[in-house]
C-alpha cells in the first residue's frame, strides 16, 4: 500500500511540475500560395527592452510553429513575401527594426536607428497555442 502512495505523489508532482513549465507557442498559419517570411518582437525582460526576431520561412499553406516558452505577454507580428513581380506584407500600428537580408535578433528594435523598420501587428500571448493567420 505504501507503494501505491509513492507512485501517487510522484505522478502529482510531475503533473505540476509539467504545468509550471507549460509550453506557449505562436503557431504561424500561411494561407497564400507564396513563401512568407515572418518575424515576431517581444519584450526581453532579461534586457529590458523589445527584440525582433526573423525570419521564419512558412512555405504555402503551411504552419511554422515558434516555442515561446513561458513567454504570456504581448509579440507583436510581421510577414513578408517578395519576388519580382509582386509583394506583400502583414503587420500594422508598431514599427520595429528587421533586417531584410539575414536573419536576425535586434535588441531595441523600437529604439533605435536603423536602416529598415516594418509595421507589426499586436498579439496577446496566453498559455498554450496561440495562432496567427497570414491570409491573402
Amino acid at each position: 500500500m505504501k507503494a501505491n502512495y509513492k507512485f501517487i505523489i510522484a505522478i502529482a508532482f510531475l503533473l505540476l511540475s509539467t504545468a509550471a513549465f507549460s509550453q506557449n507557442t505562436i503557431n504561424f498559419y500561411n494561407n497564400t500560395d507564396k513563401d512568407i517570411y515572418a518575424a515576431y518582437a517581444y519584450y526581453d525582460y532579461s534586457n529590458s527592452c523589445w527584440t525582433s526576431v526573423g525570419w521564419y520561412k512558412v512555405a504555402p499553406y503551411s504552419e511554422k510553429v515558434i516555442d515561446l516558452g513561458n513567454y504570456t505577454k504581448k509579440v507583436y507580428i510581421h510577414g513578408q513575401t517578395s519576388t519580382l513581380l509582386t509583394s506583400s506584407s502583414w503587420g500594422s500600428g508598431y514599427s520595429f527594426c528587421i533586417n531584410n537580408d539575414d536573419a536576425f535578433r535586434i535588441r531595441n528594435a523600437d529604439k533605435i536607428a536603423c536602416d529598415t523598420k516594418a509595421k507589426f501587428s499586436e498579439k496577446q500571448i496566453v498559455s498554450g497555442k496561440n495562432t496567427w493567420n497570414f491570409n491573402p
